[in-house]
């Protein structure tokens, strides 16, 4: 309604005059509408003219917005949806535009018609504007300048219903920028309110659900939706809020009810692919309650069906998860092929189907096969991923362990190969050359075919390495060899460059050439030759010549030595991975009992032995557990491996001297911490005889010099420090005490507090981590085998996870996680420093052994730097040992 339309009014109430009368009370009414006045006539002017002029039109343009980028917003249908679109970055960026306009225009209306008189407003619409401020930045994603105006609206309007408005969209903006304890604050506070406006409720309910959502509290979130669809219309939020509920449901085990309102939202939603994953869950929900053979049929008949041509892969998957609750496992394997097929445009889906099909081939294990889908699921996973981390922990272990079962299975070929006599070695390769040009004339025969019986690139093909018929023409690899070999024909081996297609172009690109080679001449002359000789197209096999095959084979006794040795390692290592990272001790087992069989009286004997003597312990194998203890025993009696066996405390034993010698150090310490001087320098003494060379000695001298000084004085302490410094030169001892005799002859000035400005954290005495950190160019494998070759010896109980990374360009990182506390950590840490074999082959000074938290992990990680964390490292645990 214009300005105009309340003249009209006024004109109504007045029609019996006439004349100059009409005239003057209308040019009365005009000029009492002042914003400073607080007048009948002021007031309804001002109202009107905010309401149906500013208002009104700045929220049909917020609302036209809104829905345009909730037309455009895509769901994650894997995921809990969100209960309110409110748009990504990139969507705030875009919707800009109409938001400043809107902005413009209520700034505008405010303005003009506000009525702050002594600090009351007396035009109610102007909160209403305010308002629209609040959200033109809210939809812009500038939430905080939003905040602003709904918290200005909300304190001006005390327990009236724009106020309870405000407070709703803050709420909002608290849920949207993870400020929850505001939002719990807010949520308390309005429930305070003896009423809320019933026109409210739903969003009330709605957004104390999105609340419980987003921090996991999923059950509270149940109730709230609960409450909130009841109060609500039906339409497409409406569906939304049943499809929210029923996937709580599902994640909280409640079959169900999830069915229930998958039906109620399939039924409700105009959204095609809302009610297609309705339709899905609603399978999957009843496929948990024990309902298959309905189920199958369902999803069987919209595979049939063309409707539902575009979501193969997800009717695939759905497929698997009733062939799984059916137990088939063979056709949910061939289920979730299909759907990873089926998934070319599909990222996400394609993703899912991966992980789910590498996962089952893992429990299968059928390990080859399963790296390669790990593989594929990494490529096609969000990097906000929840478990992406172990994925690619879990790939990167079965690809070693797949490079191993290469290497033996070519290093064993090669040598079969070496061993025939030379004749018999040619015509071996001569008989597989002839092979592989048969498989590769085929594969070409085959898609010619293909491409002469299609009508387009779309070409149908019933090899079982290619892509689904009638997909596109580059996920078919013989439709890809035939256009390699047509264009080869045609143009020639030209180079990937501009202009690829002249076959003259000397002022464009001239073609390259080796320095004394001939003219090559253009591709026409290449092609046609001279006086139009017959046509050859080059040859671009991949099938070699028998001289390339046969230039690795190990013909030499000595080659042969070598490539024996690399069987070995790789037997080893594959038992070593499939025991400490797949944990699967069956084929562990196999591995080292392969490596005894064909290496007996190996160096890696004993070890194997104990290995299966541990392995068959675990899996309850009394007979195989007693046969490899026996043969320790009997051939390796003085090994510390029948040692471990005759005295299974023995671990135990040497560990609580370990913590008996620390905890003596950590009471002594004490001492000197409360200022006990006369006792701590006694207990120096006296760890001299209980605990001889041990690991603290060079801590008991430092203690041992710092009571002297506060007992005998200033030189006495510079005595004792000078002799830490010479003693133990290699220790960190000796910077400590060098700290300190700088400080007490007036070098340098006193150390300072430098903790705020610390990068890492305080480590306390919760989780730990041991870090062995090692040049690029040292052995990681060795490396990791020889610490786990000591956490088998000295922890084989406490079930220790070692993982190997690389740690930028410099360096690589063998993890060995976790330690419940820091006491156990640097006990385990004074244990394995002191074994020389873990660092073989590597200068001790390009090593690092250190201990670090969980926290400081991350922060270590993102910095690499391991000589500034060694720093940190020698000031927080060694320090004080």
């Amino acid at each position: 309604m214009q300005p105009l339309r309340y003249i009209g009014l006024v004109l109504t109430k007045i029609y019996k005059y006439r004349g100059s009368v009409l005239v003057l009370a209308l040019l009365f009414a005009l000029a009492s509408c002042s914003v400073k006045k607080n007048t009948f006539v002021s007031r309804n002017f001002h109202q009107l003219t905010t309401h149906y002029n500013g208002w009104f039109y700045t929220d049909e343009i917020i609302n036209t917005a809104v829905d345009k980028m909730q037309a455009g917003s895509k769901d994650n249908y894997n995921k809990i949806l969100p209960l309110y679109v409110y748009g990504s970055i990139e969507d705030g960026k875009a919707m800009t535009p109409d938001m400043e306009k809107a902005f413009k225009k209520i700034s505008t209306c405010i303005q003009k018609h506000s009525m702050l008189i002594n600090d009351k407003q007396h035009n109610a619409w102007i909160y209403d504007c305010y308002l629209l401020v609040g959200k033109t930045h809210f939809y812009k994603h500038d939430f905080f300048a939003g905040l602003e105006a709904f918290e200005y609206v909300s304190a001006r309007n005390k327990n009236k219903p724009v106020q309870f408005e405000a407070m709703l969209w803050m709420l909002r903006t608290y849920n949207e920028t993870g400020l929850f304890s505001s939002s719990q604050g807010l949520i308390d506070l309005m429930a305070e309110k003896k009423s809320i406006p019933r026109k409210f409720l739903k969003d009330y309910y709605g957004l104390i659900a999105d609340y419980h959502i987003k921090i996991k509290n999923y059950a509270q979130a149940e109730k709230a939706l609960s409450k909130a669809i009841p109060l609500m219309r039906r339409g497409k939020q409406k569906a939304r809020f049943y499809y929210v509920l029923a996937q709580l449901y599902k994640k909280t085990g409640q079959a169900s009810f999830a069915a229930t309102c998958f039906s109620r939202a399939m039924k409700m939603t105009p959204n095609n692919e809302m009610q297609f994953q309705a339709k899905m869950n609603l399978a999957g929900s009843l496929t948990a309650g024990g309902n298959t053979k309905d189920v199958k049929k369902l999803l069987l008949k919209m595979l049939n069906s063309a409707k539902y041509s575009d979501f193969k892969d997800q009717l695939y998957f759905a497929l698997s998860q009733v062939n799984h609750a059916e137990g088939d496992i063979t056709t949910e394997i061939t289920s979730l092929k299909a759907s990873v097929k089926y998934s070319q445009k599909n990222k996400n889906q394609r993703g899912m189907s991966s992980l789910a099909l590498a996962n089952l081939l893992f429990d299968q294990g059928i390990y080859p096969l399963s790296e390669n889908y790990y593989d594929t699921a990494l490529t096609a996973l969000p990097e906000d991923y929840e478990d992406l981390g172990l994925i690619r922990n879990k790939k990167k272990n079965l690809s070693t362990l797949v490079k191993y079962m290469k290497t033996i299975q070519q290093s064993d070929s090669l040598i079969r190969l070496g061993k025939m006599s030379e004749s018999e070695r040619n015509a071996f390769v001569d008989k597989m050359i002839a092979e592989l040009k048969k498989k590769e004339e085929k594969a070409l025969e085959e898609a010619e075919n293909a491409k002469n019986n299609s009508s387009g690139i779309f070409t149908p093909t019933s090899s079982d390495n290619s892509a689904p018929a009638g997909t596109w023409y580059f996920y078919n690899p013989a439709a890809l060899s035939l256009g390699y070999t047509e264009f080869i024909k045609k143009f020639g081996n030209r180079k990937l460059e501009d202009n690829w297609r002249r076959s003259n172009k000397p002022a464009v690109a001239p073609e390259e050439q080796t320095p004394g080679s001939p003219d090559k001449g253009t591709a026409a002359e290449t092609k046609t030759g001279s006086a139009g000789s017959k046509e050859e197209a080059p040859n671009f096999s991949s099938v070699k010549s028998r001289e390339e095959y046969l230039k690795n084979v190990p013909v030499s006794a000595g080659d042969q030595a070598k490539s024996l040795s690399e069987v070995k390692s790789a037997l080893y290592n594959i038992g070593l991975i499939y025991r400490e990272q797949l944990g699967d001790n069956k084929h562990a087992a196999e591995s080292f009992e392969k490596l005894i069989e064909r290496f007996p009286g190996d160096s890696l004997e004993c070890l194997c032995y104990y290995y299966l003597h541990r392995i068959y312990s675990q899996m309850a194998n009394d007979a195989g557990a007693e046969k490899y203890k026996n043969l320790i025993l009997s051939k390796y009696a003085s090994s510390e491996y029948a040692e471990l066996i005759k005295n299974p405390e023995y671990n135990s034993e040497r560990e609580y001297k370990l913590n008996a010698a620390n905890r003596f150090y950590q009471s002594t310490f004490e001492f000197f911490e409360t200022g006990n001087y006369d006792s701590c320098y006694a207990r120096c003494v006296l760890a001299d005889s209980l605990f001889s060379r041990s690991e603290n000695t060079p801590k008991y001298a430092l203690l041992k010099a710092m009571c002297l000084g506060k007992i005998s004085g200033k030189e006495e302490m510079l005595f004792g420090l000078k002799k830490v410094t010479v003693d133990f030169a290699s220790h960190p001892v000796k910077a400590r005490a060098q700290e300190i005799i700088d400080l007490l002859q007036g070098t340098t000035e006193a150390p300072k507090d430098t903790t705020k400005a610390e990068k890492y954290l305080d480590p306390g005495n919760g989780t730990q981590y041991f870090i062995l950190v090692i040049p690029v160019t040292a052995d990681l494998v060795l490396a990791k085998t020889k610490v786990s070759e000591f956490n088998t010896t000295y922890y084989e109980s406490s079930s220790l996870l070692i993982q190997d990374i690389l740690l930028g360009k410099s360096y690589k990182l063998v993890v060995v996680k976790e330690f419940a506390d820091r006491q156990k950590a640097i006990t385990y840490y004074s244990t394995i420093k002191d074994q020389a074999s873990v660092l073989q082959g590597i200068n001790p000074k390009d090593a690092y052994l250190m201990l670090i938290t969980p926290d400081n992990y991350k922060i270590f990680f993102k910095e690499q730097n391991p000589g500034e964390y060694r720093s940190f490292f020698e000031r927080k645990y060694l320090k004080n040992l």
